[in-house]
């Protein structure tokens, strides 16, 4: 833009300087020679914040001066746009000093605004005038309507944001369930109103969007098909026999021509000793006996009584921290050289001990297939029949040019809920790990992501199909000492990126003494991930915030609104014989703890629906404890030391609880399955909670 003073502009500057020269000169006798002023240039282009259409906005602009004499300027704004305005428009800067201007300005429209910024000086050095280009965007100011009753709300023009505050009076929370509605401290909030009909037979609910409702579905039924069920508005349920001989079923299967007798199905009885089927399938020879399928030979086990004894040669000594559990109760362990399937009375399957040794406590499984890992192929097994179905070899997992084929070993395997294959593969060759997704039926796989110069010691998804992950890498430090430092990680497998991470480092006095145990671990439960030792501290991360905990040598495990911790107790190097059970709120707080004998190494508990938690010590040891922390089972088995490996419960759906020890395998009567999300992700089963 073309800028072009006026002649009054020019008369008044020269007028301004000559007056001050003649000031100067008419004082006193100091040489105004060797007294001078200088304007600072301001920048010649200057960018000002964002204005809103219809509002004032101002912005300090500092005009700065050096030198002994004052200087006296005069200002002023050209633009074609009559938005701007600027105070003061005359004045003197002092010596050494500097005086403010204020630019206001109030856009009309939308968009970009420019104009002059022309200051003239009677400054005895440098340039006495200045120009600086100015320009500004111009927007609609803010909606600051928040959509609340109870809130008034309006855009503040000093301070440029909205501003809001609450209201009192009556208000609307839409719902038809409440009454009295009034604002309270921001809030809409109203009285709950009652739905009552008088009427026994319809239920009294209220839904919001159109108040009371009174459904016919109150219940008369008796279960009883001799009777006729009916709901009196006025008194509630009525009963009334069905004619006698009317057919039916007392659903016993040692009865038949069953019919209705004053209100009674009553059958005749199958002859004594006719074969049944009583629905148990560890009774095996059911015949008819008065009426009822009876098997002689077996007694059904009550409340915590065992169910079975079974003792299986050659376990995997990783069997006890990994048992697999089918919907319908079948149990699956790692043998020396494969696998094991009993059935839910401890009855052997199948058994395939031609599968090869296998890093049993990675295995994982989904409905009708078992995945092994070995060092060099992951193997997938019918869990039906026992047979396996393929071998994927380490070395067409990874497409990398540098990966070396005997270099390459598996070193952990997870299971994500799309049923997808997460591996770790080593490569000693390049020092890498390299994290790799295979899609066991289209057998494609992919690489997740590399670490190089670590290994990895744990893989766990969370339900929302994170990976995290724990890496370890150990340097050397003297011939006495070795510096390891242990990496975590937390991958988002939908969006690919890693989401967090991180480190800790420790100094180990006896190089390649440490076996990565609990300590390296991270693990991920009920939508938590833990970092189970972190420095010399435990802590839980998840849902924004973090918990500490004393080192913990134990596991964790989440029930629906609580966290169970163990920890083994310690004293100096050597483990003591006693653990602490601990339970807290998902907060944190202590709700109450438990000391029990024994030794637990990476043990995590087993909890039920009821709340009830089970625990498995290293020397075939099975505590139970109520929800409360009280006693409910102590069990031990006349073998078993695991030394430092892990004896981790797990129950069926049919509430049986399951464990090993050495070589025997036990099932106890609970009548509770599973609780949900009471797993951790690292048991692979399909009862884990990423499968539920």
């Amino acid at each position: 833009m073309l800028l072009v003073l006026s002649p009054n502009f020019k008369i008044l500057s020269g007028l301004l300087i000559a007056l001050t020269l003649f000031s100067v000169s008419c004082g006193d006798n100091t040489n105004v020679n060797e007294l001078n002023s200088e304007l600072v240039l301001p920048p010649a282009e200057l960018e000002l914040e964002d204005a809103y259409v219809g509002y004032e906005k101002s912005y300090l602009f500092s005009v700065s001066a050096k030198g002994e004499l004052p200087l006296n300027f005069q200002a002023q704004i050209f633009s074609r746009a009559q938005i701007f305005q600027l105070t003061p428009g005359v004045g003197a800067i002092p010596a050494n000093g500097s005086i403010p201007i204020t630019i206001s300005v109030t856009p009309d429209r939308l968009g970009t605004f420019e104009a002059i910024l022309i200051i003239q000086t009677d400054a005895t050095l440098g340039q006495p005038a200045a120009r600086v280009n100015l320009s500004l965007n111009a927007k609609l100011p803010p909606d600051c309507e928040d959509g609340n009753g109870c809130t008034l709300n309006r855009f503040d023009p000093l301070s440029q944001q909205c501003e809001t505050e609450f209201r009192e009076g009556s208000c609307d929370d839409r719902n038809l369930c409440t009454e009295e509605d009034k604002c309270i401290s921001g809030e809409c909030i109203g009285e709950v109103i009652t739905c009552d009909d008088n009427d026994f037979c319809t239920d009294n609910v209220c839904n919001p969007t159109v108040g009371c409702v009174f459904p016919p579905t109150r219940s008369c039924d008796d279960n009883n098909p001799c009777t006729i069920d009916r709901c009196i508005a006025s008194s509630g349920c009525e009963y009334e026999n069905v004619e006698n001989g009317t057919l039916c079923d007392d659903f016993e299967v040692c009865t038949t021509a069953d019919v209705c007798v004053a209100g009674v199905c009553r059958g005749i009885n199958i002859p004594d000793g006719t074969p049944c089927d009583d629905g148990d399938p560890c009774s095996k020879n059911e015949v008819c006996t008065d009426g009822q399928c009876i098997d002689d030979s077996y007694t059904p086990p009550d409340f915590l009584d065992i169910k079975f004894e079974t003792t299986i040669e050659n376990l995997h000594h990783q069997a006890s921290q990994n048992p697999i559990i089918d919907s319908a109760g079948n149990i699956i362990l790692g043998t020396q050289l494969g696998a094991v399937a009993l059935d839910i009375c401890g009855d052997v399957l199948w058994r395939n001990d031609n599968i090869g040794a296998s890093f049993w406590k990675e295995a994982s499984s989904l409905p009708g297939v078992l995945y092994l890992p070995l060092q060099d192929a992951i193997v997938s097994v019918d869990t039906v029949s026992g047979e396996e179905i393929s071998r994927v070899p380490a070395t067409t997992l990874t497409s990398s040019t540098s990966t070396v084929g005997a270099s390459l070993v598996i070193q952990n395997m997870v299971v994500s809920g799309a049923g997808n294959l997460l591996i770790s593969l080593y490569d000693s060759h390049v020092d890498t790990t390299l994290i790799h997704e295979l899609d066991p039926i289209a057998m494609q796989s992919h690489e997740v992501d590399r670490f190089a110069g670590y290994r990895s010691y744990q893989l766990a998804v969370t339900a929302n199909e994170e990976l995290i992950a724990t890496f370890v890498s150990t340097t050397t430090t003297s011939s006495a000492t070795q510096q390891r430092e242990e990496l975590f990680i937390k991958y988002d497998l939908r969006n690919r990126g890693i989401t967090w991470t991180s480190t800790s480092s420790t100094l180990l006095e006896r190089p390649g003494s440490l076996i990565p145990g609990v300590g390296s671990h991270l693990y991920s439960s009920g939508g938590f991930i833990y970092d189970t030792v972190s420095s010399s501290i435990s802590s839980v991360f998840g849902r924004g915030s973090a918990m500490q905990k004393n080192p913990n040598h134990g596991g964790v495990s989440v029930d629906r609104d609580r966290i169970i911790w163990l920890e083994q107790q310690t004293s100096g190097m050597m483990t003591d014989s006693a653990f602490r059970v601990i339970s807290t709120s998902t907060q944190g707080d202590i709700v109450w703890e438990r000391e029990l004998s024994g030794n637990i190494t990476e043990c995590f508990p087993a909890i039920g629906r009821f709340g009830d938690i089970f625990i498995g010590t290293t020397k075939g040891e099975l505590v139970g404890l109520r929800r409360d922390g009280t006693d409910l089972l102590s069990y031990a088995s006349d073998v078993g030391n695991m030394s430092s490996m892990a004896t981790n419960p797990t129950l069926s759906p049919q509430g049986v609880l399951v464990f090993s020890s050495d070589n025997k395998v036990v099932g106890i009567q609970i009548f509770s399955g599973l609780a949900r999300s009471a797993w951790p992700r690292f048991r692979h089963d399909n009862l884990s909670s990423g499968h539920q």
